[in-house]
């Protein structure tokens, strides 16, 4: 694919905070390029007509979408994926009203609320008289990432609520943005990063912030200084730490769980980090959801990916993987639910093994539509793959669960195209049918065909009354009829 990495212009003097995307854009262009795309990059402000002539002259396959901040200001990031909404260009990480929902913290919060998950109190400006509240506040900007503005006066103790409303004021004119106040939760600094894999969401190891020697009256906050001063007390006293054998595996489960209820209450794509405070009786409490975190290759997502053992390229490969859908120009649609009934919950994978011939000889004759002489072809394809692997062309995608293989789809670019490729198997075992396996295999084989390059993908099916279901299946899913050959697969006359 040939793939644009967009990022905010820095200028010489901004703070390592802004700087820091430069790392980022030359680590994840480096990892393309490694796994085979066409890499270009350009720096946005916020002349946007111009973007708009570049995108539209370029027409890029794929924007890697790095921008954190335009003009030196959170509030518009939005309006790059806003853009790329509006011409049907397909780009990585939150989708526009992603990015505005979680970067707005108050609104972020709401959300956050709304879906349940616990966090902790907020207000944009200082309680009513009488209500109580914590007398212990943090102050935060309330657009900001990247912990700008936080530092130990950002801990506050308030007695009323027009003593709040006066320090969220203050804080506000001070650091030149809008703040809110949250109430401080005393504990253990929690991370979890999720990324987007072929096999779906998958939760890195847990990470905690560790305060080092912390005097008794410096608050345990990440603050600007711990992130990007390496002069200060904080930098030096924060490491981040995986070995967590002190924590509850009740805590540890719950925590997996929030975070993906976050991910998906955010409506986050391809990455995403997750923070966390855990009190003091081992309750956690979401702080903060971010999208599109770090990806400098010393950040803490990269240490989380190294932890779980995943290389850069693969995460990068992954994160390709899961673009927001696109407003317009949707060739590769997820496919809609096509049952009532709640999808069984499968794992995929796509490794092809010598044991996967009769397997898939087994799914094909389950399904009852094909004939043995079709039978032995799909067993072809898994030994061509056998033997000469994605060279082959072919690629193989296998539903399981409980080590019980459900489904596979095969599929492969079409020779001579751009960027075509063709659907030639998704099999349901009898046994599993009803069960929304074959909606899962299509959106799972449409993931990869795109983390391939692809733009389209053709199935062939049959027009007999047998394959109803199949052209369902497909309609559906969002395909439409692009050919029809008559007599194709039986002729209608033997001469």
């Amino acid at each position: 694919m040939r793939i644009l990495i967009l990022h905010q212009a820095v200028a010489e003097d901004v703070g390592a905070d802004e700087q820091d995307v430069l790392d980022q854009r030359d680590a994840v262009a480096a990892a393309l390029r490694t796994l085979g795309h066409q890499v270009f990059s350009r720096p946005v402000d916020l002349n946007l007509a111009g973007l708009e002539r570049d995108l539209l002259s370029e027409r890029p396959d794929m924007v890697f979408n790095l921008v954190e901040s335009l003009a030196g200001s959170a509030r518009l990031l939005a309006a790059v994926p806003a853009l790329l909404d509006a011409f049907g260009i397909r780009y990585t990480g939150a989708s526009t009203e992603s990015l505005f929902i979680s970067t707005y913290k108050p609104l972020a919060k709401n959300r956050l609320a709304q879906a349940g998950l616990r966090t902790p109190a907020w207000w944009a400006q200082g309680p009513s008289e009488g209500l109580r509240f914590p007398n212990r506040m943090i102050i935060k900007s309330a657009w900001e990432r990247a912990t700008i503005g936080l530092d130990d006066q950002s801990v506050v103790q308030v007695a009323s609520g027009p003593e709040l409303a006066a320090q969220i004021e203050d804080r506000s004119r001070r650091l030149g943005t809008r703040c809110f106040a949250e109430a401080y939760v005393e504990g253990r600094e929690i991370n979890v990063g999720l990324l987007m894999t072929p096999e779906g969401l998958k939760v890195l190891p847990i990470a905690e912030i560790l305060f080092v020697d912390y005097p008794s009256d410096k608050p345990r906050i990440v603050s600007y200084d711990s992130k990007w001063n390496p002069d200060s007390f904080d930098y030096g006293h924060t490491p981040r730490n995986f070995e967590l054998s002190d924590m509850a595996e009740a805590t540890r489960q719950e925590l997996v769980a929030m975070a993906k209820s976050a991910w998906s209450a955010s409506g986050l794509s391809g990455w995403g980090r997750v923070d966390f405070r855990v009190d003091k009786d081992g309750v956690p409490w979401v702080l903060e959801v971010n999208s599109n975190p770090c990806l400098s290759p010393d950040a803490g997502f990269a240490v989380m990916l190294q932890e779980a053992g995943i290389s850069y390229e693969s995460a990068i490969s992954g994160i390709l993987l899961d673009p927001p859908v696109p407003i317009l120009a949707q060739p590769l649609r997820p496919a809609p639910v096509l049952s009532a009934k709640t999808p069984r919950p499968v794992q995929f994978r796509t490794e092809v093994t010598p044991g996967d011939r009769e397997l898939v000889r087994q799914l094909v004759a389950s399904s009852g539509y094909f004939s043995r002489e079709e039978e032995d072809i799909s067993v072809e394809l898994v030994d061509e793959y056998l033997q000469k692997g994605p060279k082959s062309g072919y690629h193989f995608i296998f539903a399981e669960d409980n080590d019980q293989t459900l489904g596979y789809s095969c599929f492969g670019p079409t020779p001579g195209t751009a960027s075509a490729h063709d659907l030639y198997w998704i099999a349901v075992s009898q046994a599993a049918r009803g069960l929304g396996i074959g909606q899962q295999l299509q959106e799972a084989t449409e993931r990869a065909i795109r983390a391939q390059g692809g733009t389209r993908v053709y199935a062939e099916t049959s027009s007999r009354a047998q394959y109803g279901s199949t052209q369902k299946f497909y309609l559906a899913a969002g395909y439409r009829e692009a050919a029809h050959l008559p007599d194709f697969m039986v002729p209608a006359t033997v001469n």
